[in-house]
């Protein structure tokens, strides 16, 4: 009776489709839920919020709710207040006990933790600063401001290593000019700590990738050679130059375009084309290991760089005296996982809904999944679709979406998996 009541009060439509009924009413486990543009997604939303207050799962400050835009926070907090007010009246004309939708209707306001991940950060870390380590009155850097901080932290980086001798550092200048550094370097910046991991394990993990990759494209190109060899050899090239070539060394790629060069087509032997697919291939393949340790040191120094635009940057918001939103999302990380305060955080809250996963980063889905505890038994809903990833300049992942559905397909895996699916549009 209780979900019949429900499903005939929330929303404009009549009947729930039975995939909406499922997102709604099933809370005995977690659910991950695909839902495209005109699906109800938010009906369903504020339906599944709704069903958990009224059947007494959850009060409104053990619910949170996370959108990613103040408009969207805005818009769910107007359908649960419009629907709660609805709710009330029926009660009173019905003679029925209307005293918890009016409880919860004043509660609303101040109670509901309906905002972006942003604003639920912010108010975590100003309700624990001590144990998030941060300055108890901070400020929230407006994030035009914090872009042109770490702009500036970006240009003192280099200078502070270019006068330690960086040769590295040096040649990148040279080659692409300070301000397209600079740019690049405040972009690594700001995806690494996107990712909420150290950067000594972002270099780790980016040099192992490119000696992976300098690895392969060498055995790849070395199951290919006998078969370059004869063509170009039918065209004409020294087949005795292109055998002592040495693979290890930084002239590997500019030796081989001159014995490449020699070559010539041969009709019905081989052709242009052919050759100049071969000049690519070897080109494109011999980079990934000829500069592979030009490539390591590279990264190494721009995740220096990045460190010394860290120092900076603290500096240039007062020594924390000001956050941005990545630093946010940070200490709040840091806290859930780390302390005591963040184990009373997640006993305090009984369920987690986020809307638009698709546009979560790692960092923002390492706060959600510290919220809902591992594993998050019936506590974690979250709604997504992959053909609507907008938030890319915020370092969305559309991939911790997609994991979150491959997770949720698996056999026992921690959550179910519904597909709205159906446009009402």
């Amino acid at each position: 009776m209780l979900a019949m009541r429900l499903a005939k009060g929330v929303g404009k439509m009549s009947e729930w489709t039975p995939s909406q009924r499922r997102a709604v009413f099933d809370t005995d486990r977690s659910m991950v839920v695909a839902a495209g543009a005109g699906s109800g997604k938010t009906r369903v939303l504020v339906g599944r919020y709704l069903y958990l207050l009224e059947s007494g799962l959850a009060d409104l400050d053990e619910i949170v709710a996370i959108t990613f835009t103040e408009k969207a926070a805005t818009e769910m907090k107007g359908r649960v207040w419009s629907t709660i007010v609805q709710r009330q009246a029926e009660a009173e004309a019905c003679g029925e006990d209307a005293g918890r939708w009016r409880d919860l209707s004043r509660r609303l306001a101040s109670q509901a933790r309906i905002s972006t991940i942003d604003a639920f950060c912010s108010r975590l870390v100003r309700d624990y600063p001590l144990e998030a380590g941060v300055d108890p009155h901070f400020t929230v850097l407006d994030p035009l401001d914090a872009s042109r901080l770490i702009d500036q932290a970006a240009m003192e980086a280099i200078d502070a290593l270019i006068r330690e001798g960086d040769e590295n550092m040096a040649r990148l200048i040279a080659d692409f000019g300070v301000s397209r550094v600079a740019k690049g370097i405040a972009y690594v910046y700001g995806k690494m700590r996107t990712t909420g991991r150290p950067m000594q394990e972002f270099a780790r993990i980016s040099s192992e990738k490119i000696r992976r990759c300098a690895e392969e494209s060498k055995d790849g190109l070395a199951e290919e050679w006998d078969d370059i060899v004869d063509t170009l050899a039918a065209g004409g090239a020294d087949v005795g130059l292109l055998c002592a070539l040495d693979w290890d060394s930084p002239e590997f790629i500019e030796e081989f375009l001159k014995i490449h060069s020699t070559a010539q087509p041969v009709r019905s032997v081989v052709t242009a084309k052919e050759l100049d697919k071969i000049a690519k291939q070897v080109r494109e393949k011999a980079a990934n290991f000829v500069y592979a340790d030009m490539m390591v040191s590279t990264v190494e120094t721009v995740v220096r760089a990045c460190e010394v635009l860290d120092e900076t940057y603290l500096w240039l918001r007062g020594n924390g005296a000001s956050m941005d939103f990545a630093g946010l999302e940070l200490a709040a990380r840091d806290l859930l996982r780390d302390t005591d305060a963040g184990e009373r955080v997640r006993k305090q809250i009984k369920f987690v809904m986020v809307d638009e996963y698709q546009d979560t980063n790692s960092l923002q889905h390492e706060i959600v999944m510290e919220l809902a505890g591992d594993p998050p038994g019936n506590r974690l809903f979250i709604v997504g679709d992959v053909k609507q990833s907008i938030y890319g300049f915020r370092g969305a992942e559309v991939e911790v979406f997609k994991g979150a559905m491959d997770d949720a397909q698996m056999d026992g895996g921690y959550a179910g998996m519904e597909d709205l699916g159906q446009n009402f549009r």
